[in-house]
Protein backbone atom coordinates (compact mmCIF):
# COMPACT_ATOMS: atom_id res chain seq x y z
CA UNK A 1 0.00 0.00 0.00
CA UNK A 2 1.69 3.22 -0.87
CA UNK A 3 2.20 5.98 1.37
CA UNK A 4 -0.28 9.35 0.40
CA UNK A 5 2.40 11.75 0.04
CA UNK A 6 4.59 9.44 -1.98
CA UNK A 7 2.96 9.82 -5.01
CA UNK A 8 3.48 13.70 -4.97
CA UNK A 9 6.69 15.51 -6.07
CA UNK A 10 9.41 16.23 -3.60
CA UNK A 11 6.21 16.02 -0.85
CA UNK A 12 3.97 18.99 -2.74
CA UNK A 13 0.76 19.47 -3.98
CA UNK A 14 0.70 18.36 -7.26
CA UNK A 15 1.95 21.42 -10.04
CA UNK A 16 3.80 23.54 -7.55
CA UNK A 17 7.06 22.19 -9.03
CA UNK A 18 5.45 22.71 -12.52
CA UNK A 19 3.99 26.42 -11.16
CA UNK A 20 7.32 27.56 -9.44
CA UNK A 21 9.19 26.78 -13.09
CA UNK A 22 6.89 29.13 -14.62
CA UNK A 23 7.45 31.47 -12.17
CA UNK A 24 11.01 31.21 -12.61
CA UNK A 25 11.48 31.62 -16.17
CA UNK A 26 8.46 34.42 -15.77
CA UNK A 27 10.59 36.65 -13.61
CA UNK A 28 14.04 35.94 -15.28
CA UNK A 29 12.44 37.07 -18.80
CA UNK A 30 10.99 40.18 -17.09
CA UNK A 31 14.19 41.12 -15.61
CA UNK A 32 16.28 40.48 -18.69
CA UNK A 33 13.24 42.70 -20.49
CA UNK A 34 13.73 45.19 -17.93
CA UNK A 35 17.71 45.12 -18.40
CA UNK A 36 16.98 45.84 -22.09
CA UNK A 37 18.68 42.79 -23.36
CA UNK A 38 15.65 41.11 -24.96
CA UNK A 39 13.27 43.58 -26.83
CA UNK A 40 9.83 43.98 -25.36
CA UNK A 41 8.21 42.03 -28.39
CA UNK A 42 10.38 39.27 -28.20
CA UNK A 43 9.49 39.55 -24.26
CA UNK A 44 6.02 38.85 -24.82
CA UNK A 45 6.33 35.72 -27.17
CA UNK A 46 8.61 34.20 -24.65
CA UNK A 47 6.17 34.62 -21.59
CA UNK A 48 3.19 33.90 -23.67
CA UNK A 49 4.88 30.19 -24.21
CA UNK A 50 5.62 30.02 -20.53
CA UNK A 51 1.77 30.78 -19.82
CA UNK A 52 1.11 28.33 -22.61
CA UNK A 53 3.02 25.74 -20.96
CA UNK A 54 1.66 26.01 -17.42
CA UNK A 55 -1.70 26.21 -18.20
CA UNK A 56 -1.69 23.68 -20.93
CA UNK A 57 -0.47 21.05 -18.53
CA UNK A 58 -3.19 21.72 -16.00
CA UNK A 59 -5.64 21.37 -18.65
CA UNK A 60 -4.13 18.08 -19.22
CA UNK A 61 -4.27 16.77 -15.83
CA UNK A 62 -6.23 13.96 -15.11
CA UNK A 63 -8.67 14.56 -12.20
Amino acid sequence: MQDEKSDKPLWMPRGSIRGLIALIFTVSVAYLGVNGSIEADRMVEIIMVILAFYFGSKAGEKK
